[in-house]
């Protein structure tokens, strides 16, 4: 009840009743080369942690549609797994060019926002899926301003998995890209005509995922913070816990937005844990025999929360895992959409 108050009480920057999906060059988040720029890969390596990457989305790609209220990106796997960074920085702008510039500023002339911008991002990625990237906030994408461009710039990027391939299913498309490089990002890159990555782009379409680490408790407790649902409008929503301790206390923290940075809460005498979401609504339950609990809500049949973000977090009690006497989980994040 307390989170249906929580997204009724939201209101968009930019709503609109349109929703769809861009796909480029296809819906098939499975198929294409895989590539590990500009995201990295799955071994350690200096060549392939700090990348700074763009790629062109054209008018025609996005429909010809006039406007559009970009809530999300999403790119196809090639394996799965955490997906890390020291650093993150995703950056979207226009230009009325129809090709990219060897110099990084040339290909974003006008409407520049960042939509994200993290330090020790985790991003949970699912092998030949598409996968939400995350974004801060919406952009208002206008025609009339030209083609939209995508930039990706990251450091010490890997992604922890034992099976596939750390990249991206990938297309034949022009690219900008530097790897390898060290300190500030390069203001200039290599143009390649393949290799472009697979994108969904996405207007007002619900998603739920997750990122962070949790912080293991006690006895091998791991607590884990999952989504039942699919986030869209006038649909029940289960933000549920495993892997806490059992029958023991649990707070859920719930906001807009997140942390940025996320707090360290070793200072605080929990080693190891990171507070990403600051609790505007705390929600309190207690977990099950097997150290579960799920908190099941509906979300509102109002066009008005179309793009909006809501962000969850566990805390769970643990008495013998710290000084502290919790080990927060992971974190999710809802998109609420059609």
């Amino acid at each position: 009840m307390r989170i249906t108050t929580l997204l009724a009480s939201i209101v968009a920057l930019t709503s609109t009743a349109f929703a769809q999906n861009f796909h480029i060059p296809d819906a098939l988040a499975s198929q294409g080369p895989c590539n590990v720029i500009p995201f990295g890969n799955r071994v350690a390596s200096a060549t392939w942690e700090n990348q700074r990457y763009q790629q062109m989305v054209t008018t025609a790609d996005l429909g010809n549609k006039t406007v559009l209220n970009i809530c999300e990106l999403a790119f196809g796997a090639c394996g799965s797994g955490n997906r890390e960074f020291k650093t993150i920085e995703i950056k979207l702008g226009q230009t009325k060019a129809t090709s990219l510039s060897t110099t990084f500023s040339a290909n974003m002339v006008t409407n520049v926002q960042t939509v994200l911008s993290a330090k020790n991002y985790r991003w949970y990625n699912t092998n030949n899926h598409w996968n939400r990237l995350g974004l801060d906030k919406s952009y208002l994408y206008l025609s009339m301003n030209g083609n939209l461009v995508v930039e990706v710039t990251v450091t010490g990027a890997i992604l922890r998995s034992t099976a596939g391939n750390g990249g991206m299913h990938s297309f034949s498309r022009q690219r900008l890209y530097r790897f390898g490089w060290t300190g500030t990002p390069p203001t200039t890159g290599t143009i390649g005509s393949t290799a472009a990555l697979k994108i969904q782009v996405s207007a007002g379409m619900a998603d739920v995922h997750r990122f962070g680490r949790s912080c293991k408790g006690s006895a091998s407790n791991d607590p884990q913070l999952s989504f039942t649902g699919t986030g869209k409008l006038n649909t029940a929503l289960g933000v549920n816990l495993s892997g806490a301790r059992n029958t023991a206390p649990t707070l859920l923290a719930v906001n807009v937005s997140r942390l940025e940075p996320a707090i360290d809460l070793g200072v605080i005498g929990a080693s190891g844990c990171t507070m990403y979401v600051q609790n505007a609504i705390t929600i309190a339950g207690v977990t099950n025999t097997s150290g579960v609990f799920s908190l099941k809500a509906t979300i509102p049949n109002n066009n008005a929360l179309l793009c909006v973000r809501a962000y969850f977090q566990y805390f769970p009690f643990d008495r013998q895992a710290n000084s502290l006497g919790i080990t927060p989980s992971n974190y999710g994040c809802v998109l609420v959409g059609n």
